[in-house]
């Protein structure tokens, strides 16, 4: 079969559900996947600049979590029981920033070379590590 690639959310993406929100006077907190293994947050930080470049009351934080998989899903979990616990968005942000670090992230692969086609890792340590 074909292998799975992968790819990120583009800017324009991100515009467009940014603008839907912020025009139904929604504030927006973007969790987002970590910076360092994708283009995701910085795709979101263009679109928010575009955003509220258009619409001066448009209330949005990205958030670059340094996380990805579960680690990812328990900070969005924690930060959506914070929202139904009535808390305010400058608590969730804080909470999130403060936490962001302590998350630990132990993941096992059973074949370095998907890594290695995704960019993940270089041939070398797929190498070695294989």
């Amino acid at each position: 079969g074909e292998m799975p690639s992968t790819s990120q959310v583009n800017a324009y993406t991100f515009t467009e559900a940014f603008k839907k929100y912020s025009s139904e006077g929604h504030s927006i907190i973007y969790i987002g996947f970590s910076s360092a293994l994708s283009g995701c947050v910085n795709s979101a930080r263009i679109a928010k600049e575009a955003v509220e470049d258009e619409m001066p009351s448009a209330d949005i934080t990205v958030i670059d979590t340094k996380s990805a998989s579960m680690g990812l899903g328990l900070i969005v979990y924690y930060a959506v029981n914070m929202l139904k616990d009535g808390a305010s968005k400058d608590e969730i942000i804080s909470w999130i920033e403060d936490n962001k670090l302590k998350v630990n992230h132990w993941f096992t692969v059973d074949d370095l070379n998907h890594l290695k086609r995704g960019g993940r890792i270089s041939s070398t340590v797929a190498i070695v590590g294989t």
